[in-house]
């Protein structure tokens, strides 16, 4: 790209001192920054410029010339960046002038309403600067905003059918009173049919014994199926006692060890499924073989945890099962075995997502843990055991309990206030109690998604712009506090002194926050923010190379004209692209919203509302911002009394604080503090998770040792869970990304940036190569299901790694053994039974 100088020096010759003498010379700065500043390059696809809009604009003033070349690209459907935000593809002309309605602040239409843009045209003439605008690409230098220039139109059409997936989701978080007279098993062949096939084309009263002929062999299977359900039904309860008879009753163990091992569960849904479904529904024991081998991968994977339905019929030989055929002894047609495919992954669907899911959820209360994804399985009589002590001291400190009937599940525009769903996670010893927004029935889901763009998120943004940000929001955030506390404290005394540190984290963090200091800390931020009255909020897209949007990017600002596009790390790459969307918000109006938070806010059930006394529900969008507002808040004060001690760290995440000092009798301070509630901001801390030392703690799933300062992550402390993917190749590549994504981190993994000297960061990336290799073999038994293994591709997997790594730090520095690494590499795949011994 070439700046617009050069661009319009290409087009025309002019001379430049007639820019120096426009107006006095007023203008010149802004024209020269224009001149320079904006980077020009022309459309792949050049349009002729219509004589009648030149000739338009000889008799129009700057202004109107802008509106004739917006209304022209608005009558031939031009996708362009002038055009992003205007509220519809209408214009009223009115008096010889053009109005357009735009969704929010243009910055661009005024920067070319400027006097400096009416000069530059004025010198290049009508028909150059209407080129300019229509085939040309225009990005400003220091920000990487698209001014103008075509863009992809974004495709809302899109006609192809959502790919289906098999999950667990179904079965999480349901009460037995939910699930109770509800079976697995439809109860008669057509409900069956209707529920699977969804055939509903026949009204009952003309229903005969067959179904359409196309089903009339599975219908028979179904008559079957519901025969072998009724007969078997009451042993279920029998042979569930018998397969999982050893778990759930251990009183003193703490809640996460009640749980039943999941081998149990997956034994006793594999004997129901062999009890009563005919083979006949599967083809043969090959193909139902490899239908049972994905229970084990949902209930063994986490929540979040999808197979794609198509790469679980990829495996099967659908020409094996009769009922899909036509004719029992003929190969289907191309056209039958697709319509065939898509009856039986209607049929895998529907055993997967509808009868396992029931049929565990009748046995057994699936959740996860705090702060853990992989699915946990409580017999219901001992979730209800462990669970409604809990819940009974909970909603008596914390909540009110109210009968309602203003709000309800079935609609989410005729609810008063905003209610949700409870959902709890078990701790070792307690739980941690979710509340999820109600998002409306199928119909309302575009209400949902406006009420979240329009507000929510805005106003979220916002919050967290405003915020005195004493906190770190992740892992690297904590090292990097720990290495410039470091580097402070070796410019002082050139070698490290005794430090002390002290660890203490915030019981019932959530629940104990009182309604007013969220009030009172929110207020003060917003009037330290800015003393205008109203907040403005302004919406961006990236975009790269393929011109699609991909991320969308907040800016906050007390003013419009203050508005300027937000940095990004890899400006050559990325683009952002100005939607013209702006958003503004009053202090009392975002004071309103604040406080319907924490009251009006609810979860229900059964007709019952619980409110909140005190604190905030965790699940809820804005839970998390405004508990940072009030902590931020706690850490400033924390700081004051300590008269912000020049050799003292306090570093936050969330509710776990770290404070880091030189001086013991500020570690004394902080301990005092705590040690009784802090009245203003109902803080008490958890006696059983402080800690004082002088050699090594771990805080965060960081391990800082506390004598040198250096920074550790632990194999035990990285996430080695298997990647459910479909072949090695993807495999591959997800541990690059893997790599990537930590590698990045230099404060681990540099020596020169952190400081942790040449054992610290050999250590670390010794760490990270174990967790990745290990990640590797917990997800080898799945992969090899679906794919072969092939050591040579295993190899230039390693290297690929190691280069990659070796982009990022130098190897060379961290002295570095490749053969090391690659010998225990091996040796780790030998003793896993991946690779023979002999192999080399």
């Amino acid at each position: 790209m070439t700046s617009l100088r050069e661009y319009l020096q290409s087009l025309i010759e002019y001379d430049e001192a007639n820019y120096i003498k426009y107006e006095g010379g007023v203008h010149n700065g802004e024209i020269n920054r224009i001149l320079d500043d904006i980077l020009v390059e022309p459309n792949t696809e050049i349009k002729q410029i219509p004589s009648i809009l030149v000739s338009k604009a000889e008799f129009c003033y700057h202004v109107q010339i802008i509106d004739l070349v917006l209304e022209y690209m608005i009558n031939k459907n031009i996708n362009n960046v002038l055009l992003e935000g205007i509220e519809r593809a209408e214009y009223v002309t009115s008096s010889n002038a053009s109005i357009y309605t735009f969704k929010g602040y243009n910055s661009t239409i005024i920067l070319l309403h400027s006097k400096a843009m009416q000069a530059i045209r004025q010198q290049i003439g009508n028909k150059h600067f209407i080129n300019l605008l229509l085939n040309s690409k225009c990005v400003f230098k220091s920000t990487n905003l698209l001014l103008w220039g075509d863009i992809k139109p974004k495709d809302f059409t899109n006609t192809k059918k959502k790919e289906r997936f098999l999950s667990i989701s179904r079965m999480l978080h349901v009460h037995p009173n939910a699930i109770r007279g509800r079976t697995p098993i439809p109860e008669s062949s057509w409900n069956f049919m209707f529920t699977v096939f969804y055939i509903n084309g026949i009204p009952k009263t003309k229903r005969k014994n067959d179904p359409p002929k196309r089903f009339r062999k599975v219908y028979k299977l179904a008559k079957l199926l519901i025969s072998n359900h009724k007969e078997n039904m009451l042993k279920y309860p029998y042979i569930f006692d018998q397969i999982c008879h050893n778990n759930g009753k251990s009183k003193n163990s703490n809640n996460l060890s009640l749980t039943v091992d999941k081998h149990m569960i997956i034994k006793f849904v594999m004997t129901i499924i062999y009890m009563i479904f005919p083979l006949e529904f599967f083809g043969t024991n090959k193909n139902r073989t490899k239908i049972m081998r994905i229970i084990p991968q949902l209930i063994n994977g986490t929540i979040y945890q999808k197979i794609k339905l198509d790469s679980a019929l990829n495996k099967l030989k659908l020409n094996d099962i009769c009922w899909l055929k036509p004719v029992n002894e003929l190969n289907m047609t191309k056209l039958e075995f697709l319509r065939a495919r898509e009856l039986f992954k209607s049929f895998l669907f529907w055993f997967f997502n509808n009868f396992i899911c029931k049929l565990i959820s009748s046995f057994f209360h699936v959740t996860e843990a705090s702060q853990d994804v992989r699915p946990l399985f409580f017999k219901h009589h001992v979730w209800s055991r462990i669970s409604k002590k809990f819940m009974s001291k909970y909603f008596t400190r914390h909540l009110v309990n109210q009968k309602d009937k203003n709000n309800s599940f079935k609609s989410l525009n005729s609810n008063i206030d905003m209610i949700g769903k409870l959902a709890l996670q078990p701790k070792k010893s307690s739980f941690r109690l979710i509340v999820k927004p109600f998002k409306g029935n199928q119909n309302e889901k575009a209400l949902f998604y406006s009420y979240q763009k329009k507000i929510l998120r805005p106003i979220n943004k916002i919050l967290f712009q405003i915020r005195d940000n004493q906190s770190c929001n992740s892992l690297p955030e904590i090292v990097n506090r720990v290495y410039e506390f470091k580097n402070l404290i070796l410019k002082k005394h050139c070698k490290l002194p005794t430090i002390y540190a002290f660890k203490f984290d915030v019981q019932n963090a959530y629940d104990s926050l009182p309604h007013s200091i969220i009030d009172k800390c929110v207020r003060n931020r917003l009037d330290n923010y800015t003393e205008n009255d109203r907040i403005h909020t302004h919406l961006f897209y990236e975009t790269k190379e393929s011109e699609k949007f991909f991320k969308k990017r907040y800016v906050v600002s007390d003013s419009l004209k203050n508005v300027t596009p937000p940095k990004v790390k890899k400006a050559d790459e990325i683009v952002m692209i100005d939607t013209h969307q702006s958003y503004s918000f009053t202090k009392d109006e975002i004071m309103e919203f604040v406080r319907s938070q924490y009251m009006k806010t609810c979860f229900h059930t059964k007709n019952r509302s619980y409110y909140r006394k005190i604190g905030v529900f965790q699940g809820y969008p804005l839970s998390g911002t405004l508990f940072n507002i009030v902590y931020d808040s706690f850490l400033i004060e924390l700081n004051q009394m300590l008269k912000n001690h020049s050799e003292t760290k306090i570093i936050r995440l969330m509710d776990d604080f770290l404070v880091l000092s030189t001086d013991l009798a500020v570690i004394r301070s902080v301990k005092k503090l705590i040690a009784r509630s802090v009245k203003e901001f109902n803080l008490n801390a958890n006696r059983l998770k402080t800690e004082f030392t002088t050699k090594e703690t771990l805080f965060a799933g960081i391990h800082i040792d506390v004598e040198n300062l250096i920074c550790y992550k632990l194999v035990s402390q990285y996430n080695c869970a298997p990647i459910q993917v479909s072949s090695f190749s993807k495999l591959y590549s997800s541990l690059l990304k893997y790599a990537d994504i930590w590698i990045g981190n230099k404060g681990l993994f540099d020596p020169s940036c952190n400081n942790s000297e040449l054992n610290g960061s050999r250590k670390n990336l010794s760490q990270l190569l174990k967790s990745i290799l290990y990640k590797f073999v917990n997800s080898y038994k799945m992969v090899k299901l679906n794919d072969s293994f092939n050591i040579n591709k295993f190899n230039v997997f390693i290297k690929l790694l190691i280069r990659n790594i070796d982009n990022h730090i130098s190897l060379k520095k961290l002295k570095f053994n490749s053969k090391l690494f690659y010998s225990g590499t091996f040796r780790t795949l030998k003793y896993k039974g991946i690779l023979h011994k002999s192999s080399k």
